[in-house]
C-alpha cells in the first residue's frame, strides 16, 4: 500500500505563493548508530502509530498522528548513479546496525 503524504493544501497561503514544491512531514532520527542512507529512495520501516487526534474546525477535518518507527526493514535507493558496485551499502549498513540491535536485546 502506498499513501501520499503531500499536505500542500495545508500550507500556508504566503507560502504556496513563492513555493511550487509539495510539502511533506519529516521523521527525525538520533541516535549513536549512523545511517547510511542515501538522499532519496524507497525504506520499509515497523511503526506503531502512539497517538492519535482527529478534529474538525471551520468545516475543515485535520488529523494528527504520532508514529514511533521502530525499525528500517529496506532501503533502496531510487538512483543509483554508480552502477560499479556490486552490493547495496545503505542496506548493508542497516543489516548490520539490525544484528549489533539484535544481539543488544
Amino acid at each position: 500500500m502506498s499513501i501520499d503524504l503531500n499536505q500542500a493544501d495545508s500550507i500556508p497561503e504566503v507560502v504556496k505563493a513563492t513555493s511550487k514544491e509539495k510539502y511533506y512531514p519529516s521523521f527525525h532520527y538520533s541516535g549513536e548508530e549512523e545511517l547510511d542512507l542515501p538522499d532519496e529512495g524507497e525504506m520499509t520501516v515497523r511503526f506503531r502509530v502512539v497517538e492519535r487526534t482527529e478534529s474538525e474546525r471551520n468545516g475543515k477535518k485535520t488529523c494528527s498522528y504520532t508514529i514511533e518507527v521502530q525499525s528500517i526493514e529496506d532501503v533502496e535507493e531510487e538512483n543509483d548513479d554508480s552502477p560499479t558496485k556490486s552490493y547495496d551499502e545503505a542496506g548493508s549498513a542497516l543489516d548490520k546496525i539490525a544484528e549489533a540491535l539484535s544481539k543488544k536485546s
